[in-house]
This record gives C-alpha cells, structure tokens and sequence, in this order.
C-alpha cells in the first residue's frame, strides 16, 4: 500500500480527533438519555474522518476504495442515529422502543451490504474510476439508482430531525442547548446536500468530512457552554399539556398568557381564544384565590364549578425574571370523586350513627326496665343474704345503664367521656348507701379523658366494685370518713385510685387471695384492660387503696 501525505488530510484528522475526544466527553455522561446514540454517531464520524484520511492518502484505486466503503459506515447510519437521538432529546421516548428502532435500520442495512457487493451489480455506483491532480488522485463514482433510494431515505429521516428541533427550540427555554444540536445537523447535512447534486465547490474534496469538524466543535462549545448532556430539556407539551390537573398562567394583572390542554377542556375553549382573557371572567370561582391572604392562596381554595364539578384550585407566584413576581400559577385538581366519597362515608357514618344511637337507647330502656324488676325484688325479699346480692346486681346494672345513656347522648359514636360516666356511677353509690347520713365524705377528681365504649364500661365496673366494697366494708359499725376517687393520665397510661380511711383490710391480705365476686371482678377486668393493680394498707391498719394503671396502647 503506498499513501502520499497532503495538507487536505489535516481536516478530516482534526475531525476524527475531536469526535473521539466527544465520544470518550460524552462517555462520563452515559446515563443522560441520547447519550450512547451521541456516542455511537462520534465513534461514526471519527471513523468516516479518519478513513476519508486515508482514502485521500491512499495512492491505488483499491485501497482508496476500501478505505472509502470503511468510511461510508458513518454517513449510511448516522442519520438513523440522529433521528432516535433527537427524539430522545426532545421527549418523543415512546418511539424509539425496539418495536420500531429495527425497521429504521432497513435501509441503512441493504445499503451498506450493497456497498460492499457493488462490483457484482453496480445497484449503488454504477461507475468508479482513479483521477488525477496535481497534489493528489481521488474517486470519482458516478451513483446507480440504490443511491438516490438511499440518499431520499436519509434525508427524510434528517429532515425529521430537523422539524423536531425546531419545535423544541420554539417552546423551550434551554434554546442555546438546542440551537448547537440544530448548528452540528444542518452543517454536514447541507454540505452533503451540495456533494450529491454537483455543487460542491471543492469538486474532487468532499466537504463532508470538513463540515464534520465543525459540527463537532459546535457540539464542544454546547458540551461545556450549555452543558448539553447534563441537562435534557424535555418538550413542552410532554409535561405541560400532559399535566392532569388544570393549569392557567396569568399575569399580575390577571390577564391569562397560557394554559394546558386539560385547562383548556375544563373551560371548554382553546388557547387563542383564552390568551389575553381575565381568568376571573373565564373561571369566577377563582375570584377567592386573589382576595385571600398569600398563606391561604397558598393552601388552596375548594370550589365546584358548573355541572357538580369539584376542585381544589392552588396558586403560587412566578419569578419569570429577577426577583420581581411577573405572575401567578393556577393548578386546578379535580377533587370531584373524593368529594363524592366523603359524602358517602358521611351518609353511611350518619345512618351507622342514627342505628347505633336507637340501639344505645333501647339497651338503656332495658336496663331501666331490669333495674325496676331489681328494685322490686329487693323490696320483696326477705333473706339479707338475697337483698345483699340483689343490692350488688342493681349497681352494676346501673353502671351499663348510664354508659348507655352517654353513648345515646354522645355527638361520636362509641366514644365516652370518664369525666361524665365515673361520677355519675360513684354518685349513685353515694346516694344508695347514704353515704351523707353515716358520714362518709366523698371526693370526686376525674380528668376530662374520652375513650371507647369497651374499656370505659370496664372501668366503670372496676370503679363500682371497689367503692361498693369500701361503702359495705369500710365503714361498718357508724364509722366514718373520706373516700377519694381519682381519674387522671400520666403519660402513657391512665391511673385509676380508690381509697378510703376506713378500717382497713387484715394485715395478711393480698390481691388475688379475695374470695368475694367483687374483687375478683375487678381482677378479671383489670386483666382484660391489661392493666396493673396494686393495693396498699394505710397506716396502722386503717384505710386501704388500690391504684390501678391502664396502659393507653390499645385503648
């Protein structure tokens, strides 16, 4: 192989160094999308300079050809990878999936096996011949018809490219980053437009590898001055107009400048007809957005528009310039589905409440009824024995009786106030065994706590118990004194104490060691609240309490 060297060499090696230098560039920020196609279209033009180079080089006809058909891998693919680039660039990711991509390859494929098997048909270059120049030789083809199928093909996908770049340099803001990437296409695609219909002023030089030296230092100056493949700018019309909400910009004169398509929908008109109009007239519902303070604009504003549509409309202030406020964003979300949920639950609660509410008063009715019957039985009875027990049954009936009557009044279904239910319960003991004539004072200290219906009645069974045992077991015998009941949260749990100054209990008495029904009620509840219960002696035997705590986990 024998190579001459020539200055016209110096252009295409400077364009093969600087689209390696891109590609390795461009390499450290693969993960940006487009950024292999940018790559893989470098490693083409590199290999399509530095073959040209040799091609030119090259004295024999056979090596400049095969160094020629080596050169043409660049120029037969790159457009198909300018296409998928920019439609990566510039959001149109949907049709770049690998349904597509391979029938883009159709052509570009049958054209560069037909390169290589040109001698057999001569369907691409129908001739080939060696000319000479004074400083050097080169090919001069004369194209068959596959060329000008290919050469159609090529530039339609070119083309393609072209109008999407344009459309994104139209609505975008990132216009240097897509001024560069329109510069770096249109150079060599217009320099190659020159080489196929005879134009170009270099005749035996293709222009192609010079303009890709350009392009490429174009496609540079963008890496490093606009950071092209660091930021993507996405299109407009892939976020703006695909928003789901409802969105209005206007300015501080509330005068609308754009909307989305699902603002557009919402208002049943289209841009033209929106720009320029007062967002108040179009939508006056919104007219609570700028006569609120910022922190409400802020939070949002819920509004039903015509037709039972509900939203909830938010705005905030734009900084198109500067600092200074050049106008506000209006986001519109249709809230209609959940307003109409929420009235459901709403009804539902409301019947759930109104059933439950019947209920509490029937039960409350029934109890009332029981504790006549109770009552009456006791009147009648002559054993103590009987009355005693009837006396016990009618207190703890009376219990679920006023739970009952609280729940009935209560405006949350199943929810209790202690600081009502343990008064009235403790009240009641006070009067049956009047506890004024023996003596006996009562205090009453309960926190205003509200919890459910199932742990309340057990404390209100606990409270019962224990001060029905210290009103019976106490204070026998006329003594007298004070009984404390208290109710208060600490923290985590909720304390309950009752303890009188009463006689006290034996000194080898523990919890657990009663035999009677009240105790041992009071110990089963304690364990279903999962509560702990101490009791402690008073001193010198007299009075005796119990402190009970319950955690509120579960309550």
């Amino acid at each position: 192989m024998e190579y001459q060297f020539s200055s016209y060499l110096l252009p295409s090696l400077i364009s093969g160094i600087v689209s390696l230098g891109l590609a390795v560039f461009t390499y450290s920020r693969r993960r940006v999308p487009g950024a292999y196609l940018f790559i893989a279209m470098m490693v083409l033009a590199a290999v399509w300079s530095f073959s040209y180079a040799l091609s030119v080089a090259s004295v024999g006809a056979s090596v400049k050809l095969l160094w020629y058909n080596l050169g043409q891998t660049g120029t037969v693919f790159t457009p198909v990878l300018w296409l998928l680039l920019v439609l990566q660039y510039t959001g149109y990711q949907r049709y770049t999936r690998r349904t597509i991509v391979p029938t883009l390859f159709v052509v570009p494929v049958i054209s560069y096996l037909l390169m290589w098997t040109n001698s057999a048909h001569r369907w691409l270059r129908s001739a080939v011949e060696l000319k000479h120049l004074a400083n050097f030789t080169y090919l001069h083809i004369e194209h068959g018809f596959w060329f000008y199928i290919e050469a159609v093909y090529s530039y339609s996908l070119l083309c393609a490219a072209l109008w999407l770049l344009v459309k994104s340099f139209r609505s975008t803001r990132m216009k240097g980053q897509v001024l560069a990437l329109l510069l770096s296409l249109l150079i060599p695609m217009f320099s190659s437009l020159l080489d196929v219909f005879g134009l170009n002023p270099l005749n035996a030089l293709g222009p192609t590898s010079l303009t890709f030296s350009i392009s490429g230092l174009i496609i540079a100056y963008g890496l490093f001055r606009y950071r092209l493949f660091d930021i993507i700018p996405v299109a407009r019309d892939k976020v703006f107009d695909h928003i789901a909400d409802a969105v209005f910009v206007v300015d501080m004169r509330r005068r609308i400048l754009d909307a989305n398509s699902a603002g557009q929908q919402l208002v049943g008109k289209n841009l033209p007809e929106l720009i320029g109009g007062n967002i108040e007239k179009v939508i006056p519902q919104l007219l609570p957005l700028f006569d609120s303070a910022d922190e409400q604009a802020h939070k949002g504003v819920e509004t039903e528009l015509e037709g039972g549509l509900c939203f909830k409309a938010e705005m905030s202030e734009l900084h198109l310039s500067g600092e200074a406020v050049s106008g506000n964003l209006i986001m519109l979300r249709d809230i209609t589905e959940q307003k109409q949920r929420e009235a459901e639950l709403q009804r539902a609660y409301e019947e759930k409440s109104a059933l439950l509410g019947e209920l509490q008063h029937r039960v409350k009715n029934s109890m009332s009824s029981i504790l006549s019957f109770v009552s009456i039985e006791m009147g009648r009875a002559e054993d103590l024995h009987t009355k005693a027990v009837l006396e016990g049954l009618k207190h703890r009936i009376f219990a679920f009786s006023k739970l009952y009557e609280l729940l009935h009044q209560s405006t949350e279904a199943g929810m209790v106030q202690l600081n009502e239910y343990i008064p009235a319960v403790v009240n009641a003991l006070t009067r049956s065994f009047k506890a004024a004539e023996r003596g006996i004072q009562v205090i009453i200290e309960v926190e205003r706590l509200r919890i459910e219906q199932k742990p309340a009645t057990s404390i209100g069974l606990i409270v019962n118990e224990l001060v029905t045992n210290s009103f019976k077991y106490g204070y026998t015998d006329g003594a007298h004194g004070l009984l404390r009941v208290k109710v208060r949260s600490e923290g985590e749990k909720i304390t309950l104490s009752v303890a009188d100054d009463g006689v006290g209990v034996p000194a080898d008495t523990n919890i657990g060691d009663s035999t009677g029904v009240g105790l041992s009620l009071v110990e089963l509840l304690t364990n279903q609240l999962k509560a702990t219960l101490e009791m402690a002696k008073g001193e010198n035997g007299a009075g005796v309490s119990f402190i009970i705590e319950i955690p509120l986990e579960g309550l």
